[in-house]
């Protein structure tokens, strides 16, 4: 994980970003906007490699960052995140907007990704199909953890 440049308390504004980390290559916030604690990680570096592997990159450091969190002592016992959802949200409205037509450009490489994270290919992916939406899929596994 990157050396954190800053962080901000958003905790009192409705459906805000909760906890920042304003990191070098990305930003991780808090998130509970489904009743349960969530981690959000945006990338704002450019990532080499396909596609496949520019998600895993993410998934890897959004996991990582999870990790962490629920190792820290005075969160040991007071937090835990669900891995067997999680979701890939695209900010960039001109390159992927929320479409059909993207949804079957972004699929293959977030079955693979979804099948590196969850090691097993049972779990579906579920866009957010309206027109006001980012580009959003959930991802949600069969199988527990």
């Amino acid at each position: 994980m990157t050396p954190l440049a800053g962080s901000a308390d958003y905790k009192h504004v409705p459906e805000g970003p909760g906890i920042l980390l304003v990191a070098h290559e990305g930003n991780y916030s808090t998130d509970e906007s489904e009743g349960e604690p969530g981690l959000l990680y945006q990338r704002k570096r450019f990532l080499e490699g396909s596609l496949t592997e520019r998600l895993n990159t993410v998934l890897k450091a959004a996991l990582q960052a999870v990790e962490l969190l629920e190792q820290e002592p005075y969160l040991k016992e007071r937090i835990r995140f669900d891995r067997n959802h999680f979701q890939v949200i695209s900010n960039d409205r001109l390159n992927l907007p929320n479409t059909e037509q993207s949804h079957e450009f972004m699929h293959s490489s977030l079955s693979e990704a979804a099948k590196g994270f969850f090691c097993h290919e049972q779990f579906t992916l579920t866009r957010r199909e309206s027109d006001k939406d980012r580009y959003s899929v959930s991802v949600k596994s069969s199988i527990p953890s």
